[in-house]
């Protein structure tokens, strides 16, 4: 056995030898005392569990926004990398872009079509 342990065993013998027998109105008294810290801890366990559910969904909510804030922030590149593409609101950016595509598009015609640009007429 341990020291502390030894030590314990040595408290609790000599507190049992000390002791006086109770009579039944103390043991009432004691008893009423213990029952009501009984109920007393207990709604402090109530109203501590409360706040632990109460924590627990707003870290939910909390989580749950974390989420949302960053699929916005995903769609919000999105369309930042599309008004870059496009630009001022006249859509010059996006012109440029569009006949660039359009001529990349006639120039693969024309090369599969086996037509070279000498031949073309407007």
């Amino acid at each position: 056995m341990t020291y502390l342990r030894q030590s314990a065993d040595a408290t609790l013998h000599a507190q049992q030898q000390n002791r006086t027998p109770l009579g039944l109105i103390e043991l009432d008294e004691v008893l009423a005392a213990q029952d009501g810290e009984r109920q007393t801890l207990s709604s402090e366990q109530s109203a501590l569990n409360a706040l632990l559910r109460d924590d627990e969904q707003r870290r939910d909510n909390q989580q749950a926004l974390f989420q949302q804030i960053e699929q916005q922030a995903a769609d919000v590149d999105i369309w930042q990398r599309l008004n870059s593409l496009i630009g001022s609101k006249e859509g010059d950016k996006y012109r440029k872009f569009a006949q660039g595509l359009t001529l990349d598009h006639l120039i693969k015609v024309t090369k599969s079509a086996g037509v070279g640009f000498s031949k073309l007429t407007v």
